[in-house]
């Protein structure tokens, strides 16, 4: 699972065409079901690196989790849009606002993408934005965070993120031994469980 298989891959131009038009709320109780609509297009445009029109989705995206009060995790691919785009801080915005409501988990429309504890992504797309804005020390403490939370959910894609991140950051930093480590361990566990996404970074 995750994204180096996501279903929403194959039909998330479709689904684009099939969200409603900004400013037209869907009928109570289809939330759900156009979050996943939704999230399944973002995927598709940004891992194809149409990246504004992965922000345009995703700024819907949020917009229909605030209505189904949702908003903690509406914020993450926002953030993660953003943060593609060199906007880093409306970045880190977003990613504290995941943090800060943080009930446990994703949506379900984002749980194939981020995993089962959207607090791993956040940490550790907020480690390199805070490193990228200077933050040497709140960006480390970020990634440990993310790496400790991963571990203790036990959940290998949570775990895979958090170590490629790590890897990066550690490159970031020029610990070249570090890197080359967390590099590893994230591509043994890939490997284990056919996350290729992750293990081709």
């Amino acid at each position: 699972t995750g994204a180096g298989f996501d279903p929403g891959l194959r039909h998330g131009g479709s689904g684009r065409e099939l969200c409603p038009r900004a400013g037209a709320l869907p009928a109570a109780g289809a939330e759900g079901q156009l979050l996943s609509v939704l999230s399944g297009a973002w995927v598709f445009h940004v891992v194809r690196g149409q990246l504004e029109k992965g922000r345009d989705l995703a700024e819907r995206f949020l917009e229909v989790a605030m209505a189904e009060g949702a908003g903690h995790s509406g914020h993450f691919p926002l953030g993660s849009s953003l943060f593609h785009l060199g906007r880093l801080a409306e970045t880190r915005a977003h990613m504290e606002s995941v943090l800060a409501g943080d009930a446990g988990g994703p949506h379900p429309a984002l749980k194939l993408f981020a995993g089962p504890d959207i607090a791993v992504f956040s940490r550790s797309y907020l480690s390199h934005v805070l490193w990228l804005l200077g933050n040497v020390d709140q960006s480390a403490r970020a990634s440990r965070e993310a790496l400790h939370a991963a571990q203790a959910k036990s959940h290998p894609f949570s775990l895979a993120i958090a170590l490629d991140y790590a890897a990066m950051l550690h490159l970031f930093r020029r610990e070249i031994a570090e890197a080359l480590a967390r590099a590893e361990e994230a591509a043994a566990v890939c490997r284990e469980h056919g996350f290729a996404y992750y293990l081709s970074m």
